[in-house]
């Protein structure tokens, strides 16, 4: 059985589909790099996930249950959320935005400053930043920690936008390469939204390639590199030649 499942989805504003007749199914423990042009229907996809935004039609089953059947909060927090840019608390600390969501359902201060103290070991960042606040920080030592309270919390599945768009190359090079290693280490399931066709590829166990609300192909890397089963496609891997 696929741990989630969109089955018949539209979603349609107005007159106009952002998605249409969408049926897939991600497997456990897969890295899907989700890419398209803008406008395509990249992050509509992704928020239905933890239900941000709601289906015309069609339903999407997480596990087996249908999301409809959990409660919305409870929903949001099993499902970590990463997006571009610094969208760190500035008010509160560093181990405390990194506790953030877990000390929505959890009281224990010490354990939250545990768990803060793990996070930044695994991001890389020195124990000496805990009490640090947001602008004490480089761009990206905060996009660090947001993916760190997006984890924090153990989720079973983590949704990322476009989490590394704002860093330099460098940085963004770096960012990659620790995502990578937290997929596998953590054995995590991610859904992840970029528009850069190197970056979809580097990270992907699966690329999901979306044209104007519809899936063009749903694939390895590999696989879709040998075989493109469309024009859109074969243009779209003609920048990843580049």
């Amino acid at each position: 059985m696929s741990f989630i499942k969109y089955e018949a989805i539209n979603k349609k504003y107005q007159n106009k589909y952002a998605l249409k007749d969408i049926n897939i199914d991600i497997d456990r423990y897969e890295f899907v790099t989700i890419i398209g042009q803008s406008g395509s229907g990249k992050t509509t996809f992704l928020k239905m996930a933890n239900f941000l935004i709601k289906p015309t039609s069609g339903k999407i089953f997480i596990d087996g249950d249908d999301i409809t059947s959990i409660d919305e909060i409870k929903l949001r927090r099993n499902v970590g959320y990463a997006i571009q840019g610094n969208v760190l608390f500035p008010h509160l600390t560093i181990g405390e935005n990194i506790s953030y969501v877990y000390d929505l359902s959890h009281k224990d201060k010490k354990t939250s400053r545990q768990i803060a103290k793990k996070w930044l070991d695994i991001i890389d960042l020195d124990q000496s930043y805990i009490d640090k606040y947001p602008n004490q920080l480089s761009g990206g030592q905060q996009q660090r920690v947001g993916i760190a309270r997006s984890l924090a919390d153990e989720p079973k599945i983590v949704l990322m936008d476009e989490p590394f768009g704002a860093v330099d190359a460098i940085t963004r090079s770096s960012l990659q390469d620790e995502i990578i290693k937290l997929h596998k280490d953590l054995k995590l399931t991610i859904l992840f939204v970029t528009h850069d066709i190197k970056e979809a590829f580097k990270l992907a166990t699966k690329v999901l390639i979306i044209n104007e609300g519809k899936i063009e192909q749903y694939d390895s890397p590999e696989n879709i590199q040998k075989s493109p089963n469309s024009k859109y496609v074969k243009e779209l891997l003609e920048q990843y030649y580049e």
